[in-house]
């Protein structure tokens, strides 16, 4: 009983630093709609690629993507919003993380900022 009282233990305090660490690094988010901010701009995106199963199934739709935008204009973290399936989630992620954004700015400065990215997928129409 004791091993495992033990265990819970460090597993709670590994959680409680690994809390810890992160708060202390995370970056500090300007909200859109603030006095004195700007919005980030795409200056460089490409679209994802279909799944070979999404494509079989002719699954279009839109992936919902949060992205995490940088002063440097990199996309830091992102995250399915609202998901669409057969893999396209994951493809919508992966081209976010990849997209250059003119970062958003306060007062003239670059500042940190939470985007909602749409990332639509339609297969195209062959004659």
């Amino acid at each position: 009983m004791r091993s495992a009282i033990t265990l819970v233990l460090a597993l709670t305090t590994i959680a409680v630093a690994q809390q810890a660490a992160q708060t202390a690094t995370s970056p500090e988010f300007v909200k859109f709609g603030s006095p004195g901010v700007t919005p980030p701009e795409v200056v460089k995106k490409k679209n994802p690629k279909y799944t070979r199963e999404a494509r079989e199934a002719e699954l279009e739709g839109l992936v919902m993507v949060e992205a995490d935008i940088g002063p440097d204009g990199c996309v830091h973290n992102a995250r399915v919003l609202r998901p669409l399936g057969m893999g396209l989630d994951e493809r919508a992620v992966d081209a976010v993380k990849k997209w250059k954004f003119k970062p958003a700015m306060k007062d003239g400065n670059p500042v940190w900022m939470q985007v909602t990215v749409e990332v639509l997928f339609r297969q195209s129409v062959r004659p």
